[in-house]
């Protein structure tokens, strides 16, 4: 017959098999379970969290309004696609880069006349916002803290140049004009850095300053590519 000393000890041996054996199913099941991948968000306690703009278990799924539209993170619903803002890309313009695009900057910027030395600016007079209201000069004083939404532009990943959520146009007068977003070919442009030139990809005509008026006020025409300086125009970022 076995000591009270002895049948305890062969009790903690058993009690510590268990534990131990309990400890090893519980590495092999972690081992086993099945890596979380999220593509468009984090892994948190094994759960994907999505980024903004999308969903599902590995947030794959681009999110969508009541409507059951795309929900554009950066850029604006068009033609049931996305149209993202510069300086950012993807189906729900959810991806920063900072990359340009067709020779204009990343992000936003002003454009100026380079005969001007940066104190004139394209500008959306009294930031309206009606279709075919047309672009015209004004006058800026170059600080940054001073330069108007409506003065500020950004090319999309299609090519068009945004102002105050609307897009640049022209007019049947080839005068140039804001106009809503589309997919139309009026509205995609490129800039030439050799030349400085804001090219129309339509026709390939360029932004001109008629008759080489840098006044303010004066409206801004599309015209043939002649390399003068009321076609050279400079991008300054703003970001």
């Amino acid at each position: 017959m076995e000591s009270p000393a002895a049948d305890s000890n062969k009790m903690m041996t058993m009690a510590i098999a268990v534990v131990v054996g309990l400890l090893v199913i519980l590495l092999v099941m972690k081992m086993r379970k099945p890596k979380v991948t999220c593509v468009h968000g984090t892994v948190t306690n094994g759960v994907c969290v999505c980024a903004t703009g999308y969903t599902g278990s590995t947030c794959a799924t681009p999110t969508t309004s009541g409507s059951g539209q795309l929900t554009c993170v950066h850029g604006t619903l068009t033609s049931g696609a996305c149209v993202c803002d510069s300086g950012y890309s993807g189906t729900t313009c959810d991806t920063a880069s900072n990359q340009s695009y067709k020779g204009f900057p990343a992000g936003k910027f002003v454009i100026s006349p380079s005969a001007t030395g940066g104190k004139m600016v394209l500008d959306v007079p009294a930031s309206l916002t009606s279709y075919g209201t047309e672009i015209i000069l004004n006058s800026t004083s170059g600080e940054r803290s001073e330069i108007l939404p409506s003065q500020t532009f950004e090319v999309t990943s299609t090519g068009q140049l945004k102002v105050l959520g609307l897009c640049l146009d022209m007019n049947s007068s080839n005068r140039l004009v804001i106009n809503a977003c589309s997919s139309g070919p009026s509205q995609t442009w490129s800039f030439d850095g050799a030349n400085q030139a804001i090219v129309h990809d339509n026709d390939q005509k360029v932004l001109d300053v008629p008759y080489e008026d840098f006044s303010a006020g004066k409206t801004i025409q599309l015209y043939n590519k002649i390399g003068s300086k009321a076609q050279k125009f400079s991008l300054v970022p703003l970001t």
